[in-house]
């Protein structure tokens, strides 16, 4: 048995949208801050993604708040202004190194941690601040990920979704009127004939695939979530191969009275619940039966149906591939053996770095890399 799990930002498609609208986020938190000619360039997400930042929300969080504590060098009571706001005059400050920052915070987070949290910790170790400095980063931090607290997530993700759905998700009044990054930003990876050459490989016997992604998704009741995943999936035209979002993810966690990232990639959670709906398990089971084993140690026969299974996991950061790593080890606790490929995308340097240290075989392109393991499958297959 064959199984093909793939990211989708970076790897399935160009997220011109998330980058574009993260780079954008971070220029008018710098500029609202007093340092209106930093730049946040395509290097500098890079550089987040390679220290396994990978979730926008993230990033832009913590940048903000080493905007905010830079901005206090001049100004200790500055609060965190509005960013659609006037600009204030520019400081005769150096920006921020966001990037260095990034690189110094790999090494500190721990498992299950956020990278808010994570950074957090290291801005405390660095300097002393005041109960209302203290307050201000808590809030920019720990609430990275709340639309009604982060003011950094409220104004990206109206980039990304444009003013109209973010109205109709959220509830919450748009402040730009703008159309969304991605309906007009994103590039599919995957042509036409390779797309049909991949859909044909599916149809074989025991050949199957899964998107796991962190891009928000719908939650698999419908009540929750915003479908970016599902637009990812409508661009490059998979439709039919099963997607685990990070709604799904952020719901099955909830139910059980767990932090809505507690699941997610790095986690083993999203690796499995991926393998699952690739066999076809139905997405709320196999959220069930993944959470089961990661979270309580409970295994269940289904698992018996990998047994034996080759898995490719194509990344363009490290998280997918030590999910999958991890739920690799939770199955051979309980019998099951399968072997694990990962495959990195990627072209920046830091990137490459910390994919080969991860293990993985790292190409410049993913119809490259794709078009590698198509081309060994069926080569095998026809030796029969």
């Amino acid at each position: 048995m064959k199984i093909l799990l793939f990211d989708m930002d970076g790897v399935l498609l160009a997220p011109h949208a998330y980058h574009d609208a993260l780079q954008e986020t971070v220029i008018r938190a710098a500029r609202a801050l007093g340092f209106p000619h930093m730049a946040f360039t395509a290097a500098d997400v890079a550089a987040f993604e390679a220290a396994g930042i990978t979730n926008e929300w993230d990033s832009a969080a913590i940048c903000a708040a080493l905007l905010l504590a830079a901005r206090w060098q001049a100004d200790p009571e500055a609060a965190f202004p509005p960013l659609s706001g006037e600009a204030p005059p520019p400081l005769s400050l150096p920006a921020p190194d966001c990037r260095a920052f990034a690189a110094a915070l790999a090494p500190e987070m721990r498992p299950g941690e956020t990278p808010p949290a994570a950074a957090w910790r290291l801005l405390q170790r660095q300097r002393a601040y005041t109960p209302r400095q203290r307050q201000a980063l808590q809030t920019l931090l720990l609430g990275a990920r709340e639309i009604g607290v982060s003011p950094t997530m409220r104004l990206f993700q109206e980039l990304v979704l444009g003013s109209r759905t973010f109205a109709e998700v959220y509830r919450l009044p748009p402040r730009l009127h703008i159309a969304g990054y991605l309906e007009s930003r994103d590039v599919p990876h995957l042509s036409a004939p390779l797309r049909e050459r991949l859909l044909a490989w599916l149809a074989a016997p025991d050949h199957h695939a899964a998107v796991m992604t962190n891009r928000p998704t719908r939650a698999p009741d419908g009540t929750a979530g915003t479908p970016e995943g599902e637009a990812g999936m409508r661009l490059v035209g998979l439709e039919s191969v099963p997607l685990v979002g990070w709604g799904a993810l952020a719901w099955e966690a909830q139910r059980r009275g767990m932090d809505s990232q507690a699941l997610i990639k790095p986690a083993p959670a999203h690796a499995l619940t991926a393998l699952l709906c690739a066999l076809g398990e139905p997405l709320e089971s196999a959220l069930g039966h993944a959470a089961a084993l990661a979270v309580e140690n409970r295994p269940a026969a289904v698992w018996q149906r990998l047994h034996g299974a080759a898995v490719w996991v194509f990344e363009d950061t490290v998280t997918g591939i030590r999910s999958l790593q991890a739920a690799q080890r939770l199955l051979q606790a309980v019998g099951v053996k399968i072997t694990v490929h990962p495959v990195g995308i990627a072209t920046a340097a830091a990137k490459r770095r910390a994919l080969v240290a991860a293990g993985a075989q790292v190409y410049g392109a993913f119809a490259e890399a794709l078009e590698s393991v198509l081309d060994k499958r069926w080569a095998a297959d026809a030796r029969g």
